[in-house]
C-alpha cells in the first residue's frame, strides 16, 4: 500500500514539472502590427494570437496605429518602439518585469504596475484622468516626456530619475516598499507621500509638492539638503522623516503628531499668509513668516534660531516656545507689533540672544530680562521700543546702527566677566547690579537716575563718550569707573550720593550741570565740572585731581581740595565773580586759567606758589577788582586777551609776566602807577 502511494506521488510531481516547463517554453514575445487594434484581439499581433500573462509585448504600431486595452491584463514585459503607441486608458495593466516606452503611452485612469521590474520612458507619456504607474521594487527613468494633466498617481519602490520633460501637474507622488531609494526633484501641485514600510527614500535634488504625508510604518525620508516646499498640510501618521540640512517650507497645517521628526541641521518655515498650524516638535531652526497666527497646541523646542518674519504673531496653546541652550530669536518682521511672552520668554537664557532686525518698531509686552552671557542685537534696520517695561542686560548690549527707544528702567546685572553695553536713550532709572565682573558702555548714554549697586562688580563709562543723567548719581555698591568719558549729573537738589570711594575717576570729567545741587559723597574726581546755574553745596567735599571747570553761573559752597597738578578753570560765558573755588594761595601746579568770553572779577587778593601760573587765554578777560593778585612763577597773556586793573591797584607781581603782542593790559581805576612792562595793548581808561 505505502509503495503504491510514493509511485503515485511521484508521478504527480512529475506532472507538475512537466506542466512547468511547459509553461515556459510556451511564454511567447508578441509584436503588434502596425495598425494596432485592441489588445485582446488576435488580428492586432503578427501570427493573430493575442498576448496572454507570461507573454512580454512589443508595441510596433506605425503612424496613427495604436494599440488600446480593453480589459484588465497581466504580462511579463512591455516595450513599446519609436513612433508605436500603447494607450491603456481606465485598465490596469500589470507587469512581472520591465516596462519600455520609447514611442507613446496614453492612460486615463488606468494603471501600470510594475511588481519587480523597471519603468524606463525615452518617449511620450501622457496621463490624463486619475491614472498611476507603481514600480513596487524597480527603477523609474524617464528622458523622454512625462506628462500629468489631472490628478493621477506616480507611486515609486525604486529610484527616480529623468532628464527629459517632466510635468507632474497635480499628481500624487509616494513612495513604498521597504528599499532605500534616491529621488530626482520634481514639482507638483499634489500630495508627496511616504508610505514606506522600511528603508529610506532620499531626494538628490529640491521637492516642490501640495501636502505631505508621512504614513509608512518603519520608512524614512530624508530631505537631505537643498530646499523642499509643500503648500498643503503636514500630515503626521507614521514613520520618520528627516530635515538633515534642508529648508523644508510648509504652506498648510499639521494634521496628526503619529510620525517622527529628526531637524538634523535643518530649518523648518511655516510660511503661509494666513492662519497656520504648526507641529510640536524639536527643531533646529525654526521661521515662522507670511501673516496671521502661527499656532502650536504644545510647546515647541528650537535648538538654534527661530525666526520671526511678515507679520506673523505666535500663540502656544499650552506652554511657550522652548529654546535649546546655544538658540536665538530673532525678528524680522515687517510690521509696527508688540513682542509676546509666547516667543519672547523672560528670562531669556539661551546664549545666542535676542536680536531686532524689524523694519517697524518692536515693542515690549512685559519687563524682559536676559541671563548670564545672553546678548541683546540691534541691526542697523533694527526698531525696539521698550516703552515702559524695565529690560535688564545680563550679557552684551549691541546696537548696530538701529533704533532703541525707552522710558523704564534698564539694569545692567549678573556675573558676566566682560560685558559691553551700547548707547540707548531712557527716562527711567539705569542701574548696575552686578556681582563680578566689569560693564563696559561703548556708547553714549541717556538716563534718568543712575544707579551703582552692585556689590563686586563694575560699570565702566568707557572711551570718549558722554553719558547725562537727569537724576540722582547713587553710589551705593560696586565700582564706577569713569573711563575717559564724560558724565553728566544735571538732577536738581542732591545729584551725587552714596559713597564716594566706590567712584574710580580714570582720565573722565563729572559736570553737574543741573540748578542748585548738592554732593554729599565726598569723592576724588579727575576733572570736575561745575556748570549750569545756581549753587552746588558740597556737603562731602570733592577733590579734583585734574580741571575743576567753572561754568554758566554756577557757584560752589566750600572749596574743594586740590591735587598737587590740579587746575582751576574759569570757562564762562557771561560775567562772573570768583568764589570759594579760588583758594590762596593757590598751590595747585596746574595753576588758574581764564578762557571764553565772560569776565571774571576777583573777589579778593590772591596769590600764587612757585611754579603756579596765573593764564588769561585768547577772548578771555580777568578783572582784579581792585585786589592785588601775586605770585612767584608766570603771569600768561595771550593774543586777544585781557587783563583790567582798577582801583589803585597795581600790575601783578609775578616773577615772569608774558604779554602776547595782541594782549590788552587796562588800567581803568585811578591814581594808578603804569608798570614797567612789555605791554602788547596799553589801555589808560
Amino acid at each position: 500500500m505505502n509503495k503504491k502511494l510514493l509511485s503515485t506521488n511521484k508521478n504527480i510531481w512529475s506532472l507538475l514539472f512537466i506542466l512547468l516547463i511547459f509553461s515556459f517554453a510556451n511564454a511567447a514575445t508578441r509584436t503588434s502590427t502596425a495598425t494596432g487594434g485592441t489588445w485582446a484581439t488576435g488580428s492586432t499581433w503578427l501570427g493573430g494570437i493575442a498576448p496572454v500573462a507570461g507573454d512580454s509585448v512589443i508595441i510596433a504600431t506605425t503612424g496613427a496605429g495604436v494599440v488600446t486595452v480593453g480589459t484588465s491584463t497581466s504580462i511579463t514585459n512591455v516595450t513599446i518602439n519609436s513612433g508605436s503607441s500603447l494607450n491603456i486608458g481606465t485598465r490596469t495593466l500589470t507587469v512581472t518585469g520591465f516596462f519600455t516606452n520609447n514611442g507613446t503611452f496614453t492612460e486615463s485612469n488606468g494603471q501600470v504596475n510594475l511588481a519587480t521590474g523597471n519603468f524606463t520612458n525615452t518617449g511620450s507619456f501622457t496621463c490624463t484622468g486619475t491614472g498611476r504607474i507603481t514600480t513596487t521594487t524597480g527603477n523609474f527613468s524617464s528622458t523622454g516626456t512625462l506628462t500629468y494633466s489631472a490628478a493621477g498617481f506616480l507611486v515609486l519602490g525604486g529610484n527616480f530619475t529623468y532628464s527629459g520633460t517632466l510635468n507632474l501637474g497635480s499628481a500624487s507622488v509616494q513612495f513604498i516598499g521597504a528599499a532605500n531609494q534616491s529621488i530626482q526633484g520634481f514639482t507638483t501641485t499634489g500630495t508627496v507621500s511616504m508610505l514606506k514600510t522600511g528603508g529610506t527614500a532620499t531626494p538628490i535634488s529640491n521637492i516642490n509638492g501640495g501636502g505631505l504625508t508621512i504614513n509608512g510604518i518603519g520608512g524614512t525620508l530624508d530631505l537631505v539638503s537643498g530646499t523642499h516646499r509643500f503648500s498643503g498640510t503636514w500630515t503626521r501618521t507614521n514613520g520618520t522623516l528627516n530635515c538633515g540640512s534642508s529648508l523644508l517650507r510648509i504652506g498648510g497645517s499639521i494634521l496628526g503628531t503619529g510620525s517622527a521628526f529628526n531637524a538634523g541641521t535643518g530649518t523648518v518655515e511655516y510660511y503661509r499668509a494666513g492662519n497656520q498650524n504648526g507641529a510640536a516638535v524639536v527643531y533646529n531652526n525654526l521661521i515662522l513668516s507670511g501673516s496671521n497666527t502661527k499656532t502650536f497646541a504644545t510647546t515647541p523646542t528650537v535648538n538654534v534660531k527661530l525666526t520671526l518674519a511678515g507679520t506673523v504673531a505666535v500663540n502656544v496653546t499650552t506652554g511657550v516656545v522652548t529654546y535649546g541652550p546655544s538658540a536665538t530669536l530673532q525678528y524680522d518682521t515687517t510690521n509696527v507689533r508688540t513682542a509676546s511672552s509666547e516667543e519672547w520668554v523672560s528670562p531669556f537664557t539661551a546664549s545666542g540672544g535676542v536680536i531686532i532686525n524689524g523694519v517697524n518698531n518692536i515693542t515690549l509686552n512685559a519687563d524682559k530680562v536676559f541671563g548670564l552671557s545672553i546678548p541683546l542685537t540691534i541691526t542697523s534696520i533694527g526698531k525696539l521700543a521698550a516703552s515702559t517695561r524695565s529690560l535688564t542686560f545680563g550679557g552684551n548690549f549691541i546696537n548696530s546702527g538701529g533704533t532703541f527707544t525707552s522710558s523704564g528702567p534698564i539694569v545692567i546685572a549678573n556675573t558676566m566677566a566682560t560685558q559691553s553695553i551700547a548707547g540707548f536713550t531712557t527716562s527711567g532709572l539705569v542701574s548696575m547690579t552686578k556681582t563680578t565682573g566689569t560693564a563696559t558702555f561703548v556708547g553714549n548714554v541717556r538716563g534718568g537716575g543712575f544707579t551703582i549697586n552692585g556689590t563686586g562688580g563694575t560699570l565702566n563709562l568707557g572711551s570718549g563718550l558722554t553719558h547725562t543723567f537727569t537724576g540722582v548719581v547713587a553710589l551705593t555698591n560696586g565700582i564706577l569707573n569713569g573711563g575717559s568719558s564724560t558724565l553728566n549729573a544735571n538732577s536738581t537738589s542732591t545729584a551725587w550720593q552714596g559713597t564716594g570711594n566706590n567712584f574710580i575717576a580714570a582720565t573722565g570729567t563729572v559736570n553737574f550741570g543741573g540748578g542748585i545741587q548738592i554732593l554729599t559723597a565726598a569723592t576724588i574726581f579727575n576733572n570736575l565740572t561745575f556748570s549750569g546755574s545756581g549753587s552746588k553745596t558740597l556737603t562731602g567735599l570733592p577733590t579734583v585731581n585734574g580741571i575743576l571747570s567753572m561754568e554758566g553761573t554756577a557757584t560752589v559752597s566750600v572749596a574743594p581740595a586740590y591735587g598737587a597738578s590740579a587746575t582751576l578753570l574759569y570757562n564762562r560765558t557771561v560775567a562772573q565773580g570768583t568764589g570759594f573755588e579760588w583758594i590762596t594761595p593757590f598751590v595747585a601746579t596746574g595753576g588758574v586759567s581764564i578762557i571764553n568770553t565772560g569776565v571774571v572779577t576777583v573777589n579778593g587778593i590772591k596769590s600764587f606758589n612757585p611754579t603756579v601760573p596765573l593764564n588769561i587765554g585768547s577772548g578771555a578777560t580777568l578783572a582784579n577788582g581792585g585786589f592785588a593778585i601775586s605770585g612767584s612763577s608766570t603771569l600768561n597773556v595771550a593774543n586777544t586777551g585781557t587783563l583790567l586793573l582798577s582801583g589803585t591797584s597795581v600790575f601783578p607781581a609775578f616773577t615772569t609776566t608774558n604779554l602776547a603782542t595782541a594782549s590788552t593790559v587796562n588800567y581803568n581805576g585811578t591814581a594808578q602807577t603804569v608798570a614797567v612792562k612789555n605791554y602788547g595793548i596799553l589801555l589808560l581808561s
